[in-house]
């Protein structure tokens, strides 16, 4: 995959609305040939975001909706740097309901943050050594609302299609909820779908 091009997408996708958004993605699974390259690129392109008031044209990504979710986030972080992982932490302001980007690395496939969903600005990177290994660390998780998919390779897109237990699967890009599809989750990210014909009948 072309890694400078992914890395834009993905920090923009993961980013937006401070982690927010129900499709934001949390836990990126990398091949490790390239995943120095992808973690310095990644977290370099996080921590340029531009943290700040939501009315500001300068700024990227605003502050997290109260209180209590910066509590939250920040929480769900320390508990995963004490249960072995590595936080990468760029800055943020001082007041205002912010928390900072914040990228995990050396995680446990146990630790909290893969096993609870953050709805903030953290994400980890965990790497693979072929495609059956990423697809057992991905399936792991208790969530599966999508995935996205970034690889030259027909016979990975084929293999994640059938393996991995996602709702939606995008495929070298963001798109995953259209109007004339279905869209919905698996496990524990929901019940039944909504839009496309599917939806309409439930």
């Amino acid at each position: 995959a072309d890694i400078e091009k992914t890395v834009a997408m993905m920090v923009a996708h993961k980013f937006r609305n401070a982690g927010q958004a129900c499709l934001a993605p949390t836990r990126f699974y990398v091949d490790r040939a390239i995943e120095g390259h992808f973690k310095d690129a990644f977290i370099n392109a996080s921590h340029r975001l531009v943290l700040g008031d939501g009315m500001s044209s300068n700024t990227q990504m605003g502050p997290l909706a109260n209180a209590r979710r910066v509590a939250a986030v920040r929480e769900l972080i320390d508990r995963s740097v004490q249960a072995g992982a590595q936080a990468h932490q760029g800055q943020s302001p001082a007041s205002g309901f912010f928390a900072p980007v914040t990228i995990l690395t050396g995680v446990a496939p146990d630790s909290p943050i893969m096993t609870e969903e953050p709805f903030g600005p953290v994400a980890t990177l965990t790497p693979f050594d072929n495609i059956e290994h990423a697809l057992q660390l991905a399936n792991q998780s208790p969530y599966g609302l999508a995935g996205y998919l970034f690889t030259d390779s027909a016979r990975a897109v084929q293999r994640v299609s059938e393996r991995l237990e996602v709702g939606s699967l995008a495929i070298n890009g963001m798109g995953v909820s259209v109007p004339e599809a279905p869209f919905g989750g698996v496990k524990d990210s929901g019940h039944g779908s909504e839009s496309g014909i599917e939806g309409m009948e439930a």
